[in-house]
């Protein structure tokens, strides 16, 4: 809950202060971090390899490696790593 209020606290602030054009693409950066804190919580963590697929840049095989572990449909594999990854490194892609 307390992140929902974060949310909200930072869409006010940069409804005071971003111009009229920036507003859209700020809010729906701020709406889509709080729609991923929410989904993630709907997921076990990583298995091991996972994470260890991760840890050398190598998402593709995570997101594998976790379907092939839960059974769970592709699109949720992939959202479960990249939200792991959000909470992790702080961003769901890794610099090219």
């Amino acid at each position: 809950m307390n992140h929902r209020l974060e949310a909200i606290e930072q869409i006010s602030s940069i409804c005071n202060t971003v111009s009229l054009k920036a507003k859209g693409a700020e809010i729906c950066k701020v709406l889509f971090n709080q729609y991923i804190f929410d989904e993630f919580c709907q997921y076990p963590d990583l298995p091991p390899d996972a994470v260890e697929a991760l840890h050398d840049s190598e998402k593709l095989r995570a997101v594998k490696l976790y379907r092939h572990q839960t059974g769970l449909p592709l699109i949720e594999c992939k959202r479960a790593v990249e939200n792991y990854m959000m909470l992790t490194y702080g961003y769901d892609r890794f610099p090219k």
